[in-house]
């Protein structure tokens, strides 16, 4: 933990999701969101920009006196229906979701002409804002947050929910050295269809599983390749996956072969090089079968 800590550089960065909790109407506009105003028991503090499909503010929950994050979503979009119901599913899959790697549920709801989502409020830097200038993180460093990102995902699987969007932007690491899975806004029922209309399904394709790109029935195994993919870009420095259509990643994707991440790092070991390949098979059959025989691996190659 305390080398994970050192590792970090200062930044701040909170996260939220997003959800439409109830029957009321959205069809007014709503004024921008300003310093003070208030959505149910949360003070509005600070506007911090966009993420998604919506803004990003910090807020003060006045019942139990904590800080929060907090994503309104866009009034454009919720005036549709698909944004809303996914909004909603969000906010029940967060609901069943308890676990120190995944960001916790404050609230959600509908207030003031607003859908909004509120989380636990953290500091650090996503995955996506560690690995810079083509250059991965050391192999003991990643080893630590992808095990973590691994009991989170496990937990997931526990409750009958399949992440689907397990990307670096997704994942954060806090200035304490958590690790916390920040979106499931694209999360799905173990054994459900994957829909690849990209209006309603925000997941980017360069990490996605095959049978996401392709409309498949998925399970956890949909979500472990999507784990390699993180494996190999937080190792490497690069993407596994290229492409600039969800046409040309598929077709990357089910007809090239990954190179070993040990070609393009040498202090990767053979055990880890078979780790994460075994994650990236293109036959969900051959890839682990749970998220614990995973982590189990990671832990011995740890030890090693």
């Amino acid at each position: 933990m305390r080398n994970l800590v050192i590792f970090l550089a200062a930044a701040l960065i909170t996260s939220s999701a997003i959800c439409a909790d109830n029957n009321q109407s959205a069809e007014q506009t709503p004024p921008p969101m300003k310093k003070g105003d208030e959505l149910k028991s949360i003070i509005i503090l600070e506007a911090l920009g966009s993420r998604g499909t919506g803004g990003i503010f910090i807020g003060f929950n006045s019942e139990n006196k904590e800080m929060v994050s907090v994503k309104t979503l866009f009034s454009d979009l919720a005036k549709e229906t698909i944004y809303k119901r996914q909004f909603k599913r969000e906010a029940i899959t967060f609901r069943k979701l308890n676990h120190p790697n995944i960001i916790g549920y404050v609230d959600s709801g509908f207030d003031k002409g607003r859908y909004f989502i509120a989380t636990e409020f953290v500091k650090g830097k996503t995955l996506a804002d560690l690995v810079v200038g083509g250059k991965g993180l050391p192999v003991g460093i990643v080893l630590k947050i992808m095990s973590k990102v691994s009991d989170g995902v496990a937990h997931s699987h526990d409750k009958r929910i399949l992440h689907c969007d397990l990307r670096p932007q997704n994942i954060m690491v806090t200035t304490e050295g958590f690790v916390k899975i920040i979106d499931f806004g694209n999360a799905k029922k173990i054994g459900a269809m994957a829909f690849i209309d990209p209006k309603s399904c925000l997941r980017n394709p360069r990490y996605s599983s095959p049978e996401q790109n392709q409309g498949q029935k998925l399970d956890e195994r949909s979500d472990l390749y999507c784990l390699g993919l993180l494996f190999f870009e937080l190792l490497t420095g690069r993407r596994a996956l290229y492409g600039s259509s969800l046409l040309e990643i598929t077709a990357f994707q089910m007809g090239s072969l990954f190179p070993q991440p040990s070609k393009l790092n040498n202090k990767i070991s053979p055990d880890l090089d078979k780790l994460v390949m075994k994650l990236l098979e293109k036959d969900p059959n051959n890839r682990y079968k749970s998220a614990a025989a995973l982590i189990d691996d990671i832990k011995a190659i740890h030890q090693d």
